[in-house]
């Protein structure tokens, strides 16, 4: 049996089984404002380097992550509320926008349990909002 079709039908399998779990509940915290607490935290300040690979790993998390949103804020505009989007117009560094989010999130404890989505656009939206 080829290995590829064997991969695929196994993940098929899982996903449909009764005892499939979400994300959630397989790793807390993953889907939640405190991975970008954790990872977006681990961003050396100045001209320091991360502490470690751990470290260096988590920061690189928290840089794709806020990255690949800015970059994609012009189609996710299209789908969500006026107050929710998102204009960095592409001048913004990564690590900076990892900064806008933990201030965001340190101003309000309560949304640490929200989903990092919705906390990301909130917070960016905040700071780059569309005119």
């Amino acid at each position: 049996m080829n290995i590829g079709f064997r991969a695929v039908s196994l993940t098929v399998i899982a996903m449909l089984s009764p005892c499939a779990i979400s994300a959630a509940e397989l790793a807390p915290g993953v889907l939640d404002a405190q991975w970008l607490v954790k990872n977006c935290g681990s961003i050396p300040q100045g001209s320091s380097k991360p502490s470690g690979i751990g470290a260096a790993a988590e920061a690189g998390a928290c840089i794709g992550y806020l990255g690949a949103l800015a970059e994609t804020a012009p189609l996710l505009n299209r789908v969500v509320p006026a107050n929710a989007q998102v204009c960095t117009q592409g001048q913004v560094k990564p690590a900076a926008l990892a900064q806008v989010v933990l201030d965001y999130i340190k101003r309000r404890p309560a949304v640490a349990g929200d989903p990092r989505l919705v906390v990301s656009l909130a917070a960016l939206s905040e700071k780059y909002p569309c005119r």
